[in-house]
């Protein structure tokens, strides 16, 4: 359908090679597992949230913030932050009101 082919223009220039090529996030994955506290017990989920963020960043936007880890976990909170409030927001079915208008 027309919609189907306009979605899939609008999404394939993120799955180009150049996009989704291994060598693009190695040093991520790399820099993530040098980072790991081996030998001791800790909690997974902070380290796999901040990768996953700066995966997405990367193929997404082509923005590098693995090295301002104060700004990704600004955009992580952020992130986090708009969940729960849609979340919220769903949950209780409220109305979206972005702009209030008087009629």
């Amino acid at each position: 359908t027309h919609k189907q082919q306009q979605h899939r223009n609008l999404t394939r220039p993120f799955f180009h090679p150049s996009h989704i090529s291994p060598s693009l996030f190695t040093p991520l994955f790399q820099r993530f597992m040098r980072n790991l506290p081996l030998g001791t017990p800790f909690d997974i989920h902070r380290p796999i949230s901040r990768l996953a963020l700066h995966v997405s960043l990367l193929w997404l936007c082509g923005c590098d913030l693995s090295g301002e880890e104060a700004v990704g976990d600004q955009l992580g909170e952020a992130l986090r932050t708009a969940q729960e409030v849609v979340g919220r927001r769903v949950k209780i079915g409220t109305v979206w009101v972005c702009v209030s208008v008087p009629l």
